[in-house]
């Protein structure tokens, strides 16, 4: 439906800034929007490059599929046959005819893309975008070692418990073995001196005989028989 063609601004092929040429495509199931191509963009933007034609007839094409924009496409507030995005809801209303949901990048070789540069497809070596293939290779191994670790983790906490309890029975052995106790508990200086403890403090010099007097009165008593006097 060649006369229903719009030019979709604003796209990228590598440096170059243009247009995709987007032509509904009509089939016996309904109306498929086709993108044949890209075009640049050679003057001003409000001047609408001229597109080559598509073909006329019954064609076979094949194409590569991918999502419509949701956003409107703004047709009659641009410059004349743009859009700004590819709206299949927009699409539809115009054409009054049923639009399948999403539209195909034409591929190259195909009827309708002569003249036209071919959009080129997406780069699956990269899928997520932004970051270097090695870096996805690093967050693979990443994520096995925190699931190894995941694993491991109740094994490393049950030894650590193990551990600590024999660290508290060996400190609990250790302070038995320094303060024995027993039936009458450890003994200290205020306790009665056992056959088998600890001797107590010394007893007073006053308390106890002085061994120079008694060797004083057992000479007097020797001198004093051999003077007769007893």
């Amino acid at each position: 439906l060649d006369a229903n063609e719009v030019l979709v601004r604003g796209q990228n092929v590598g440096d170059d800034v243009g247009y995709l040429v987007l032509t509904p495509f009509k089939t016996n199931e309904g109306v498929l929007l086709v993108a044949r191509g890209f075009i640049s963009q050679t003057q001003q933007a409000a001047d609408t490059p001229v597109a080559p034609p598509a073909p006329t007839g019954t064609v076979t094409i094949t194409a590569r599929l991918r999502p419509a924009a949701t956003r409107a496409d703004r047709l009659g507030s641009l410059p004349s046959n743009q859009v700004l995005s590819i709206n299949v809801a927009d699409q539809q209303t115009r054409l009054r005819l049923p639009v399948w949901d999403g539209y195909g990048e034409l591929l190259g070789g195909q009827a309708g893309s002569a003249g036209l540069t071919v959009i080129p497809g997406p780069d699956l070596s990269n899928p997520a975008g932004g970051a270097a293939v090695p870096q996805h290779a690093a967050y693979v191994v990443q994520w096995y070692l925190f699931g190894g670790l995941a694993l491991a983790l109740p094994f490393v906490l049950a030894a650590a418990e193990r551990r600590r309890d024999l660290s508290e029975q060996t400190e609990g052995t250790s302070r038995g073995d320094a303060t024995p106790t027993g039936p009458s508990g450890p003994r200290g200086p205020d306790r009665p001196n056992g056959p088998s403890g600890p001797k107590g403090p010394a007893e007073p010099l006053a308390a106890r005989p002085s061994a120079l007097q008694a060797a004083k009165s057992k000479r007097a008593a020797r001198n004093d028989r051999l003077a007769g006097n007893r």
